[in-house]
């Protein structure tokens, strides 16, 4: 248990690298977001399979499958949303109002799963979220928040349930994989759109990138699976909702030689932080 709450606290920084690579990326990098979405798809979808020739699958059935496929595949839909608002936006910001999330899988655990935490542990939640919203409102445009960021919302939330359930019938290793090349077959409706097939050539020019970017995101995976198996699915998703304190923390140190970020770290900004912070040091009480 001591291991899984370190990996889980360090999980957040995992993906805050990630995503501060994928807007180095699709900022400095990229012609067309969708077309590299799919060029690191089929990165992730390569060394997947590739790590699931050392695997034993003789006692996984269709059954226990089905559940991680389900997840990969809901999360697989974030793809659209998420790398084509992030040519435009910070990603601190995406991130902040995306990880807001956790309030719905609050609702979702309770409702389906019979999940409950300590009032103290939904005060933390509702600092984390607090936070997570003072870091991005007013800092991005209406449309987007409709068009993108509460659809992600909403398909966040769902992949965390479906996750959560998956642990119950698959090992942790073996869920990540299902549910990551799930997740990339739902890329292939991409190769329909002309301009997105015609750019993924150009794209693979940074698949070093995308390489990059598919390792951390797996490992992250891992943690969360891992994570979930023995955790409520709020702590989870709530511990995780504190990564736009390392993103911020990572954006600023990148943005000095990349130039990726658009406003600077503000008092307000750095009392938001600090709710989310209390927030997670309010959930880890209640473990």
């Amino acid at each position: 248990m001591n291991l899984i709450l370190i990996l889980l606290f360090l999980s957040p920084i995992i993906f805050a690298l990630m995503n501060v690579c994928e807007k180095y990326t699709i900022a400095k990098k990229t012609k067309n977001p969708l077309s590299f979405a799919f060029v690191s798809g089929s990165t992730s979808v390569f060394i997947l399979f590739v790590t699931s020739l050392f695997l034993d699958w003789k006692n996984v059935t269709i059954h226990d499958a089905i559940f991680p496929i389900i997840a990969g595949c809901i999360l697989g839909l974030q793809y659209y949303f998420y790398y084509t608002i992030l040519k435009d936006e910070d990603i601190s910001t995406v991130i902040g109002l995306y990880y807001t999330f956790p309030l719905l899988v609050a609702i979702g655990s309770y409702i389906f799963l019979n999940e409950k935490l300590s009032s103290l542990g939904y005060l933390g939640s509702i600092l984390i979220i607090s936070g997570a919203i003072g870091l991005s409102i007013g800092k991005i445009k209406k449309k987007s928040i409709i068009l993108y960021i509460v659809p992600l919302i909403i398909i966040a939330a769902l992949g965390d349930m479906f996750i959560k359930i998956a642990t119950n019938y698959i090992e942790n290793i073996q869920g990540v994989i299902l549910s990551g090349i799930a997740g990339e077959c739902m890329l292939l409706p991409f190769l329909f759109n002309t301009k997105i097939r015609n750019g993924i050539k150009r794209e693979w020019k940074n698949i070093h990138l995308a390489v990059l970017i598919n390792l951390l995101s797996l490992a992250g995976m891992f943690i969360l699976y891992a994570s979930m198996r023995s955790l409520a699915v709020t702590l989870v998703s709530s511990i995780t909702a504190a990564q736009p304190l390392f993103l911020l923390f990572f954006e600023k140190i990148a943005d000095k030689s990349m130039k990726i970020a658009k406003e600077k770290i503000t008092v307000k900004k750095t009392l938001f932080v600090l709710c989310i912070i209390i927030g997670s040091i309010l959930l880890y009480a209640t473990i």
